[in-house]
């Protein structure tokens, strides 16, 4: 299925692989996109590249704040559906937690990684399912990198996480 006249939500859009992402998807015929990321004058300039190489700039709309803060999802949810009145394409892409070892990882620690990044993603997940169910269509791409297969070193948590999500993914696909 073309991803014609379809709505697109990008997180961590500003740099890196979401910045990618929101290009290609810019560049499809009548794609609209959402990007986000927590600052805004980045967000803005992510804006203006995705114009410039998508050669698309009025189909990109802007959503900044922190993903990894509940409020913000909500508002940015509510914001699609009155906004766009659906969502049929998400991208996770929230950044994980600082560099740690096993030895030097704490439980506070983790439960803040947890909380910022693994709940981030599942309750995600779980707003888009429920747009995407009420118009029958919808794919949701977590981008989580390969610590979840090949644990990386002074990556103990990050592992963890992208571990759980993937697994968390896959439970909601069946």
């Amino acid at each position: 299925m073309s991803l014609s006249k379809r709505i697109a939500f990008v997180t961590g859009a500003s740099t890196g692989i979401g910045k990618a992402i929101a290009v290609k998807l810019a560049a499809q015929d009548n794609v609209k996109i959402i990007i986000n990321s927590r600052n805004q004058s980045s967000l803005e300039e992510a804006q203006q590249h995705i114009g410039r190489m998508a050669e698309t700039k009025e189909q990109v709309a802007l959503f900044c704040g922190d993903m990894s803060d509940e409020g913000v999802r909500a508002e940015a949810f509510t914001k699609i559906e009155k906004e766009f009145g659906r969502l049929d394409v998400l991208i996770n892409n929230i950044p994980g937690g600082k560099p740690d070892t096993f030895d030097s990882c704490d439980s506070e620690q983790m439960m803040a990684v947890f909380s910022q990044k693994a709940i981030a993603y599942i309750d995600m997940m779980k707003r888009a399912a429920a747009m995407m169910k009420r118009h029958e269509y919808g794919r949701i791409i977590q981008i989580v990198g390969n610590l979840w297969k090949e644990p990386g070193d002074q990556m103990f948590t990050n592992s963890m996480m992208n571990a759980a999500i993937i697994n968390a993914s896959k439970n909601a696909a069946t």
